[in-house]
């Protein structure tokens, strides 16, 4: 990734450990937040609008953040019913994903997901808790120790 380049971020949803992906994304200069939606009508954004409203401009659908921000990546992290849905949605319109888990909750709406990511090239992975893994932990604390020098990670 060139210096200049910053990567563009949607939020969809208010639920589950999006908050885990947040805290990572906000210690990078490289990433923007630039849209919030709610994953279904109704849904509650309040605490991301406190957060992130000033740069980040609310969207009624995520639909709308999707055509209008074209995010590179989007956050999906709202009701289990939806996720499969809007990771569909963000694959056709060419953005990457990061979901909360489950990604679907059947296999045909797992294998719809597959051949959205698939047929439009985008990535969708799965939020994990992932920081305590001994095996990532040890690779952070080399990092740390300047080991390893400066590395940047998007999944």
């Amino acid at each position: 990734m060139s210096e200049n380049v910053t990567v563009r971020v949607g939020i969809i949803g208010n639920w589950g450990h999006h908050v885990c992906v947040l805290e990572e994304t906000d210690l990078c200069s490289d990433i923007s937040i630039v849209g919030l939606a709610p994953g279904f009508e109704g849904e509650d954004l309040s605490s991301l609008q406190t957060k992130y409203g000033p740069s980040a401009r609310q969207y009624e659908n995520h639909l709308e953040l999707l055509s209008e921000q074209q995010p590179d990546v989007v956050l999906i992290s709202t009701r289990l019913d939806r996720i499969s849905a809007l990771a569909i949605d963000a694959a056709k319109a060419g953005c990457h994903s990061i979901c909360e888990k489950p990604l679907a909750l059947n296999h045909g709406d797992l294998a719809r997901m597959w051949e959205a990511v698939t047929a439009n090239r985008t990535q969708c992975i799965a939020m994990l808790p992932n920081r305590n893994n001994p095996v990532l932990a040890a690779a952070r604390r080399a990092v740390d120790a300047g080991r390893i020098g400066e590395v940047k990670l998007l999944n």
